[in-house]
């Protein structure tokens, strides 16, 4: 009898360590108009991710998120419906759900073709460096189905774009095939706003070779990235990552003429930071707290510009302008709120070409894994104005 109990024991204590060690949450359910009808082939998927699916006959489908995504912005898009948004919290459980689309208030045949006036292939070249980008892996990308997309000059000259479909981008730099649901594009050739709801497939091949490149490229893109600092600055190691951070007090620095860190230190118009006066861990919110009352100047580096503007810092550098004083993100380097920060220089906007699913696998790209005292050191009191961050949570 007693070893029937413990035989029982080690199966629960088993299972239980299963579902312990599970690295994904689940959401399910099906897809339907008119309250029944299933819809078959809709798009549904988690926003800026390359997690998704298409609806089966029976409007069917399931979708996997990863463990440390707390919650999760589910899409579902289908031609002649209204686009669906949903925002999902973590659960332990299976979350299972049924979504009724409503009807476009356009006709079928009003999502065509946009019209093409005499202006357009000097608006089509504008619109795609731009929606691109100019890093080198834009000339290995291509807008598939340029003609959904509609461009018009504004009173401001400023090119503004739409289209009733989404635009479908394959970049064949680093593998994936993006499917971009445009709500706001506009541009005056300096400074860009887009804004939009994203997927990424990816690309499958059986080319090692091409496999090989497009994990490199992904790589070097992620090293680039904004995502990759936060996750340094998590982790207090900076200097591993080879990131130096000043606090710009003289916002005009940047207008001068050429000069060098050094004597702008000495000047007191650049202040060195380090992680734990610019950044702590907020028990409360559970998340890491960027904070700065002035704009931040990163360099990385490991990237040279061709033309440095700072002659003993000859690398590439960004600005943070953090409006409200502060942002919060997850140990994973996601922002929770990117209406709170303003990125610059070599962080803003770069083009499609240069963009990563949220999902992205960063295991191993940053230098030192996180520990429990390594968080520990930045678990400080956080201002009392993050406490506005748990009402708007």
């Amino acid at each position: 009898m007693k070893a029937k109990y413990y035989i029982f024991f080690v199966l629960l204590l088993s299972s239980f360590y299963g579902i312990a060690q599970k690295n994904y949450w689940t959401i399910s359910g099906i897809v339907v108009e008119d309250k029944k009808t299933p819809i078959q082939s809709a798009n549904v998927f988690i926003n800026n991710t390359s997690i998704g699916a298409s609806t089966t006959e029976k409007g069917n489908f399931q979708l996997n998120v990863p463990a440390y995504f707390s919650q999760a912005e589910l899409i579902i898009s289908v031609v002649g419906f209204k686009t669906l948004k949903r925002k999902i919290n973590y659960s332990s459980e299976v979350q299972v759900f049924k979504f009724q689309l409503e009807k476009s208030d356009l006709p079928n045949d009003a999502i065509s073709t946009a019209i093409q006036d005499k202006d357009w292939p000097e608006k089509w070249k504008i619109f795609e460096t731009v929606l691109l980008g100019d890093s080198k892996f834009a000339k290995d990308c291509k807008i598939l189905n340029a003609k959904v997309v509609k461009l018009e000059y504004d009173k401001d000259k400023k090119l503004k774009a739409s289209a009733k479909e989404p635009i479908l981008i394959k970049n064949a730099a680093l593998g994936y095939k993006i499917l971009l649901q445009l709500d706001k594009f506009e541009t005056d050739g300096v400074k860009t706003t887009l804004s939009g709801l994203k997927y990424f497939e990816k690309i499958d091949t059986a080319n090692v070779s091409i496999n090989t490149r497009w994990e490199k490229n992904q790589r070097y893109v992620f090293n680039e990235s904004f995502r990759s600092f936060l996750l340094a600055l998590s982790l207090n190691k900076l200097a591993e990552n080879d990131y130096a951070v000043f606090k710009i007090v003289d916002t005009k620095l940047l207008d001068n003429k050429q000069t060098s860190v050094a004597s702008e230190v000495k000047a007191g118009t650049l202040i060195p930071m380090d992680t734990t006066s610019i950044c702590a861990f907020d028990k409360d919110v559970e998340s890491f707290v960027l904070q700065s009352e002035y704009p931040l100047l990163v360099f990385m580096k490991k990237r040279y510009q061709d033309k440095p503007f700072f002659s003993d810092y000859p690398y590439k550098f960004a600005q943070i302008v953090l409006p409200k004083g502060y942002v919060a993100f997850s140990e994973n380097g996601l922002l929770n709120r990117s209406s709170n920060i303003v990125l610059k220089d070599h962080w803003s906007f770069r083009g499609v070409a240069n963009m990563l699913p949220e999902d992205f696998d960063i295991v191993g790209l940053i230098k030192e894994t996180s520990d429990a005292a390594q968080i520990d050191k930045l678990d400080v009191e956080a201002p009392k104005k993050l406490s506005r961050l748990k009402r708007n949570r």
